[in-house]
């Protein structure tokens, strides 16, 4: 009686577990975006950064060739030598499938440059079609190419590496 219990229990256990596996992954993605609206309040009575919400989009280049486009927005606290920003991106690819990262940045102009660069973490939050389910982490760093200067038409070009690793559940 308890060897047939124990191979019911072991039959219900690998059935309830091996539905759950996963697929591991880790990617390298190249995002090459600019700023398509952006609004700066500053404080102006007191010494602080400014506050910014800015959208910016452009196109993710992943290292198998695959390509997206890439939607962002987000706000924080910028001063000119640099800040902290928080929001969302949205991946979308040409089969529908999207998903969406929520990130924290830091934006650091070095002494003796010009241009800021950005780093920052971020988690998966979302995903549709072949990407439903997506749960990990990314990490990035990037550069500016050109500043934000609308009068001048220069739209803060930035390019930023992506690496991420993350698990999809098994179809």
């Amino acid at each position: 009686m308890k060897t047939r219990f124990f191979a019911v229990l072991a039959t219900v256990i690998a059935l309830l577990v091996l539905p759950i596996s996963v697929q591991a992954e880790s990617q390298k993605v190249r995002l090459y975006n600019y700023v398509t609206e952006m609004h700066v309040m500053p404080i102006g009575f007191a010494k602080a950064p400014a506050n910014v919400i800015a959208e910016r989009r452009g196109v993710a280049e992943y290292e198998n060739g695959e390509v997206a486009t890439y939607l962002m927005r987000g706000g924080g606290k910028v001063t000119p030598k640099g800040g902290t920003m928080e929001g969302f991106s949205q991946y979308t690819f040409n089969d529908k499938s999207t998903y969406v990262v929520k990130w924290k940045a830091q934006l650091i102009k070095e002494e003796g440059q010009q241009l800021m660069k950005v780093s920052g973490k971020g988690t998966y939050v979302s995903g549709t079609g072949r990407f439903e389910g997506i749960q990990g982490d990314v990490t990035f760093t990037g550069k500016y190419v050109t500043p934000y200067d609308k009068e001048k038409g220069m739209l803060g070009d930035l390019i930023v590496d992506v690496m991420s690793d993350y698990t999809l559940p098994s179809k």
